[in-house]
């Protein structure tokens, strides 16, 4: 048995060499530890863990700090549990979005503290996007935007950030496409295209299968039209998803795994 005293030496190996450590009962906790190669280093270590003690009976927090890295990796396996229950595109997508934000990690410095990161950083993050010509400004905004994410990520899952002040970056965004209402003529004029397309010579004697396609896209166009529902929903439409009795038309949500309910126009 190690003597009451602290910190205590003990042999550590039949060489005869000796270590020192500490065993020590401390407000209902036991604290001990050995290896320590003086006393000095087993004295410090002992009162460093009966201030952490006092801590926690004070109700502060005492651990280690999240690095950028960490959030990373908090947010990253959010994503990757939430893509459980997705597509196999959804999954994709979170991937290819954590390469993005790693490089905004690996470039802000993975072991710094994710509460170091500034409104400037973001700022120059965005700016670096939007210099890559395979990136729109709207999606260098996108991008903002997850990494905004992951720090909140971060904070709702690691008590040091609950008084963090998160710095954020507003974007603007602009509209690249343009929405206006479809006139009916126009509608008229694609369904009528579809179903009886100009000659093409690169069908050639395919003409039966242009006919059938053409009828396919629109059956698909006036679909659309008529329940208002997403292009994939429409394009994966089976007929027992029509309830014919009640006018209306089950759709397997795709983006929202919800089933909706569509009357029939």
């Amino acid at each position: 048995m190690p003597k009451k005293t602290n910190p205590y030496i003990y042999e550590h190996d039949a060489k005869g060499k000796h270590c020192f450590g500490y065993r020590r009962r401390y407000k209902n906790r036991q604290l001990r530890a050995r290896g320590f190669l003086s006393s000095g280093e087993a004295e410090q270590h002992l009162n460093q863990a009966m201030a952490d003690v006092d801590a926690v009976h004070r109700g502060e927090f005492r651990g280690k700090p999240t690095t950028a890295q960490d959030a990373l990796n908090i947010y990253r396996r959010k994503l990757e549990v939430r893509a459980r229950d997705k597509g196999n595109q959804y999954g994709h997508n979170v991937r290819s979005n954590c390469k993005v934000l790693q490089q905004f990690v690996t470039e802000f410095g993975a072991t710094r503290l994710v509460r170091e990161i500034t409104e400037t950083d973001l700022r120059e993050f965005y700016q670096r996007l939007c210099f890559r010509p395979t990136l729109s400004k709207n999606s260098a905004a996108v991008f903002v935007g997850r990494v905004q994410g992951m720090m909140k990520a971060a904070q709702e899952a690691k008590p040091d950030l609950v008084n963090w002040l998160r710095p954020k970056l507003a974007v603007k965004r602009k509209t690249e496409f343009e929405r206006r209402v479809v006139e009916d003529w126009e509608y008229r004029d694609l369904v009528h295209t579809l179903l009886n397309p100009p000659p093409c010579h690169k069908f050639g004697s395919r003409k039966a299968e242009r006919l059938a396609i053409g009828r396919d896209a629109a059956d698909a166009v006036r679909l659309l039209r008529q329940t208002g529902g997403r292009l994939n929903e429409i394009l994966r439409l089976r007929l027992d998803q029509f309830h014919w009795s009640k006018d209306f038309v089950r759709l397997e949500a795709t983006k929202t795994e919800n089933e909706r309910d569509i009357p029939l126009w």
